[in-house]
C-alpha cells in the first residue's frame, strides 16, 4: 500500500492550487493527486469554447502535460476515490479497468472533489441524447453525436446553460433555452442586465422560454431509448435531437457522508481550509465559503475562488499559516462577444431597499449598463454589461477590500479610473498595494 505525506482528491482548480502551494513550502514531502477523470487537469471554464471549436484540446489544459512530473507528484488519474477511512487514514480507490480496488494511506488529506451537475428526477432523464455540461467527458459525449443534431433544448438559463447554448449556436444548431425563473442569469444579473443578454441570443435566433418548467423528456417513438424533445408545464412539446440539462451544480460531498467531517450544503471549513476532522482539509466547489456580502456560509462555485482556497489549504497542510477571511461571488463572462460582469448583490434584498443606495448608468442603444449598490458607504454589488465592463476592475477591488467610498462614490462610479480615487488610495494601487 502506498503512503503519502500529502494526498489530494481532486484534480481541478482547488487541487492544483493546493499542490502548488504545498511544493512552494515543502519540496520533498511525498504528494499524490487522485482524480476520477483520466485527463490531465483542464479548465472547465473553457469547455464551451472547446465544443464550439474555438479552443483546441491542448489549450484546454490548465497545466502542461508534464506538470505532475515537474511538481514531483504521483498522479492517480482515472481512479475514483470510493471511501475514506478517517480513523486509519486510508482512501479506497478503483479504476475502470480494475475489478478490485486498492488503498492509499495518507498523513494529510485534502478533499477537493468539486461539484456535480444536478440531474433532476424528470421522466426520461436517462435517455440517450440527454447530457449535462459540467466536464470534458460531458462535452466529448455531446461532440460525438453532433452530426445527428439539428435542434437542441437547453434546460436551465444560468451561466452553464447559456454557455452551452452559445456554443451550439456557433456550430449552426437551432437552440431553445427553457428557464424556470422569469429571466436568464437571474442569480447573477438584475432584470436589465438579463434583458441585454437575452437580446444578444435572440439576435442569433435562440428561442428563450422563461417562467415555465420542463415536466418530462420525450422519447423517440421510432427509437424509444433516445430523447426526442421535452414537454413543458404549459402542455407544449418541443422537438429536439439533443437535451442538455444545466439546472445547477451541487457539492460532491459523498466521500464524507456519515463521517466525522461536518457538512451543510457543502463541507464546512474554517479560514485555513481545515475541516472538523484534524488532518483533513477541503477546498473548492465542495466547500461552503463565507460570503463577505451576505455574511452567510454557502457554496460559491467560482474558479478563482477555488484556486485561491486550494492554495490556502495547501500552505496550511505543509505547515505555513495562511487564511482567507471570506469570498465575494464574482462572475465574468461574454456571450457572442458581449461582456458581462457581476459581483455581490445585483439588487437590494426584497423589503430592505431603503438600506441601500443604487447608482445606475444605462445606454440601451449600445448595451452599456452599469449599476453599483452601496450599503453604509461600502460597495456591496456591481453589474456591468457591454462597454461598461471597461475599468470595472477598480470597482471590484474596492468591493473586495470593503472600502468606504461614500465621500467619492459619484466620481468613482461615473468616471471610473484611478484618477477618481482619493490620493492615498490611488498611491496604494500605483504601488501595487
Amino acid at each position: 500500500m502506498k503512503t503519502y505525506r500529502y494526498l489530494i482528491i481532486g484534480n481541478s482548480a482547488a487541487g492544483i492550487g493546493a499542490a502548488e502551494a504545498i511544493r512552494e513550502t515543502d519540496s520533498r514531502g511525498s504528494l499524490a493527486i487522485v482524480s476520477d477523470e483520466a485527463a490531465n487537469t483542464y479548465s472547465r471554464a473553457l469547455i464551451a469554447y472547446y465544443l464550439a471549436g474555438e479552443v483546441g484540446r491542448e489549450r484546454l489544459n490548465y497545466r502542461p502535460a508534464d506538470f505532475y512530473q515537474r511538481l514531483g507528484a504521483t498522479a492517480w488519474l482515472g481512479r475514483r476515490a470510493e471511501r475514506v477511512d478517517f480513523a486509519a487514514q486510508r482512501v479506497s480507490v478503483t479504476a475502470a479497468t480494475q475489478r478490485d480496488g486498492e488503498e492509499i494511506a495518507y498523513e494529510r488529506l485534502l478533499i477537493a472533489t468539486g461539484g456535480r451537475a444536478i440531474r433532476p428526477p424528470l421522466p426520461g432523464i436517462g435517455l440517450e441524447g440527454v447530457a449535462t455540461f459540467q466536464s470534458l467527458a460531458d462535452v466529448e459525449a455531446v461532440r460525438s453525436g453532433l452530426d445527428a443534431v439539428r435542434r437542441a433544448v437547453v434546460i436551465g438559463g444560468g451561466l452553464i446553460g447559456m454557455q452551452a447554448a452559445e456554443a451550439l449556436v456557433k456550430l449552426g444548431r437551432e437552440v431553445v433555452v427553457i428557464e424556470l425563473l422569469d429571466r436568464v442569469l437571474a442569480p447573477v444579473l438584475d432584470a436589465t442586465g438579463s434583458a441585454a443578454v437575452e437580446r444578444r441570443f435572440a439576435e442569433r435566433g435562440v428561442q428563450i422560454r422563461t417562467g415555465t418548467a420542463v415536466t418530462a423528456i420525450l422519447s423517440d417513438p421510432r427509437r424509444p431509448s433516445r430523447a426526442a424533445g421535452v414537454s413543458l408545464a404549459t402542455g407544449e412539446e418541443i422537438q429536439a435531437d439533443l437535451v442538455i440539462v444545466a439546472v445547477g451544480v451541487a457539492p460532491r460531498t459523498e466521500l464524507v457522508a456519515d463521517s466525522p467531517v461536518r457538512v451543510g450544503k457543502g463541507i464546512i471549513v474554517n479560514g485555513k481550509g481545515e475541516t472538523s476532522r484534524p488532518g483533513v482539509w477541503a477546498a473548492g466547489d465542495v466547500v461552503e465559503s463565507y460570503d463577505l456580502i451576505s455574511g452567510a456560509l454557502r457554496p460559491l462555485p467560482i474558479w478563482p475562488k477555488a484556486y485561491a482556497g486550494g492554495r490556502v489549504a495547501g500552505f496550511n497542510m505543509a505547515g505555513r499559516t495562511a487564511e482567507r477571511k471570506g469570498d465575494v461571488a464574482i462572475n465574468a463572462s461574454h456571450f457572442f462577444g458581449f461582456p458581462v460582469v457581476s459581483a455581490g448583490l445585483h439588487s437590494p434584498p426584497p423589503g430592505e431597499e431603503s438600506a441601500y443606495e443604487v447608482l445606475v448608468e444605462h445606454r440601451p442603444e449600445d448595451g452599456y449598463y452599469k449599476k453599483m449598490l452601496l450599503r453604509d458607504g461600502v460597495i456591496v454589488g456591481l453589474v456591468g454589461t457591454g462597454p461598461a465592463v471597461d475599468r470595472v476592475g477598480i470597482l471590484l477591488g474596492l468591493l473586495r477590500e470593503r472600502v468606504d467610498v461614500g465621500s467619492f462614490k459619484d466620481q468613482i462610479f461615473h468616471r471610473t479610473g484611478l484618477v477618481s480615487l482619493p490620493h492615498p488610495l490611488r498611491q496604494r494601487r500605483l504601488q501595487g498595494r
